[in-house]
């Protein structure tokens, strides 16, 4: 099915943009012209409120950029490439330039019905080297998004699905995972959840949800035991060992949240009860039971006082560390700077058996140009973070994977390696985007600070940053640039040489990316992309602890994309 070509007064995308190709949510530079979305950047994001947001929030289907547009679009594609690279298996010597043959095809589905709204992009992708044919690979990548309205006004269903690629190692930055590690280090993630709820409201007094929650995390390839420089017995030690092999997951939880109704404007109320399981066959195994009541009230309509207390006790059965039981408690205030959902929250206090402060920030510089930013802390492992972050993301018209704030979201962050562990976590990210006349300007930046618990490796932090340029040079022709810059301090890894001594490699990682693309559209379903990536990581990252140097990466691909 051909892409809906959006009117110009509605300033929609035509077509979806295709997924990110790097860990951070950074959007791709092979956007086509059709996918680019003149939307004010004034329109997006949501403003955190004590109400029960409605339902579907966040999700935008195509067809709302055209009412005229079929109920569900369903549009094939397929995309074959080539590339050169002058380093196919990502080394700091003896470099193996190779081509490359890509082939790739997609699929895009939106779903604007009274029952169902929702969005999917995905795609497989096989890529076939002339000469490093160990570097073979076959994957997906794949977002999707739903609202079901079984019974309306009443009974609703999210839905929720995420696959992706990951290095075992991290240290990638904002470069595609499978351009920086080699195939042997790469896994496939799949996130998947399933929420059914019921809503009730009374009288504009009281309104009320009862949910429940299923979610999993699974691992395909190379999910066994990796020991870098060493290939010896791995030592059976999931707790203290990062690369003892990935462990599935799946949670279960069910929450019950009563909040004040449409008629409450000064203190506002919302009480959350909440208990989950969350099932791995590793030390990561927990369960949680919180109870808690936030309160809101407003001196005026642009000034409040925000309060939360209320009790938890979260245990982990093989782990007495992470394990807390007790009174949790917040304090704060709100700053709305106009009408529009721009907003200024901030609190403090201790959640998770963890001191410290959290918020958001959303404020329009000029009526394009808008500043967001987020802080936020918890306690949990990665197959918990990448459940949690996947049912508050979308993907927006600009081609991110975003949350709730319009900040690009690491289902898996990039730049720690993917292990079995638990930890605490702080995290800061901010973010600009605007609009002046045909270009579009996005610089974002990430600190990510995290405890393990029960292990012997130190605290890992990444910091990492990005700026990206679009350019509508013609109709049928655009440009985009992307810089990033990514380190990681305190990369701990553990093998065994031999049994049963442990030997620990700690090491710090930089990874600096420059690319540069140019799209065309021969025809409203034929277009076709020039693209140039400059790699270079330094350290002792990216690539596996047992790497001699440096390792520096340039690749030049053309791709045809054609959508039916």
């Amino acid at each position: 099915m051909a892409p809906v070509m959006a009117q110009v007064a509605t300033g929609g995308p035509e077509t979806l943009p295709p997924l990110p190709e790097s860990g951070f949510g950074v959007p791709s530079v092979s956007v086509p012209p059709n996918a680019v979305s003149t939307v004010s950047p004034a329109s997006l994001g949501q403003t955190p409120s004590l109400r029960l947001p409605s339902p579907g929030a966040g999700i935008t289907p195509l067809q709302q950029n055209d009412p005229s547009a079929p109920a569900i679009l369903i549009q094939p594609r397929v995309t074959i490439g080539a590339a050169l690279t002058d380093n196919a298996r990502q080394t700091s010597t003896d470099r193996t330039a190779d081509i490359e043959g890509r082939l790739a095809p997609g699929l895009s589905i939106s779903a604007d019905t009274p029952r169902l709204q929702g969005l999917l992009q995905g795609q497989f992708e096989y890529d076939k080297y002339a000469i490093a044919s160990d570097q073979d690979q076959l994957f997906a990548n794949l977002f999707a998004s739903g609202l079901v309205t079984a019974i309306p006004n009443y009974l609703f269903l999210d839905l929720y699905s995420a696959v992706s690629q990951a290095s075992r190692f991290g240290g990638t930055g904002f470069a595609p995972v499978s351009q920086v590690v080699p195939q042997s280090q790469l896994t496939q993630t799949f996130t998947s959840s399933v929420s059914p709820y019921l809503r009730e409201s009374y009288k504009g007094l009281v309104d009320t949800e009862l949910r429940y929650r299923f979610a999993s995390t699974n691992f395909f390839g190379n999910t066994g035991s990796l020991f870098p420089g060493n290939t010896g017995t791995p030592v059976v030690a999931p707790g203290l060992l990062p690369f003892g092999a990935l462990t599935d997951s799946i949670s279960n939880e069910g929450t019950l949240t009563v909040a004040t109704g449409r008629d409450f404007e000064r203190l506002l109320s919302k009480l959350t009860l909440d208990a989950s399981r969350f099932d791995a066959s590793s030390l990561i195994s927990n369960s949680r039971v919180t109870g808690y009541d936030d309160l809101e009230y407003r001196f005026t309509p642009a000034v409040a006082a925000l309060g939360r207390i209320g009790y938890e006790n979260i245990h982990y059965p093989s782990l007495s560390v992470p394990s807390t039981v007790g009174i949790l408690w917040q304090v704060g205030g709100r700053l709305d700077f106009g009408p529009d959902n721009q907003y200024a929250v901030l609190r403090y206090g201790k959640q998770e058996g963890i001191y410290g402060f959290s918020g958001s920030l959303r404020y329009e510089i000029t009526p394009t140009t808008v500043l967001t930013a987020e802080a936020s802390q918890g306690l949990g492992s990665e197959q918990e973070e990448a459940q949690n972050a996947l049912t508050g993301s979308t993907l927006d018209v600009y081609g991110r994977i975003v949350d709730q704030y319009n900040l690009p979201t690491a289902l898996v962050n990039p730049e720690f390696a993917l292990q079995n562990a638990v930890f605490r976590a702080r995290q800061y990210r901010a973010g600009i985007t605007t609009a002046i006349g045909l270009n579009r300007f996005f610089l974002f930046a990430s600190y990510d600070h995290r405890s393990p618990l029960g292990s012997i490796a130190p605290p890992s932090t990444s910091i990492a940053g990005n700026f990206t340029w679009s350019r509508d040079i013609r109709p049928d022709l655009n440009g985009t640039m992307s810089l990033g810059f990514a380190n990681v301090s305190n990369l701990t890894l553990v093998s065994a040489t031999p049994l049963p001594t442990l030997t620990t490699f700690s090491s710090n990682g930089n990874t600096a990316t420059a690319s540069l693309g140019l799209n065309y559209l021969f025809t409203a379903t034929l277009t076709g992309s020039l693209t140039y990536s400059f790699i270079y990581q330094t350290g002792v990252s990216g690539s596996g602890l047992n790497r001699a140097g440096d390792v520096l990466t340039n690749r030049l691909e053309f791709s045809l994309t054609k959508s039916f």
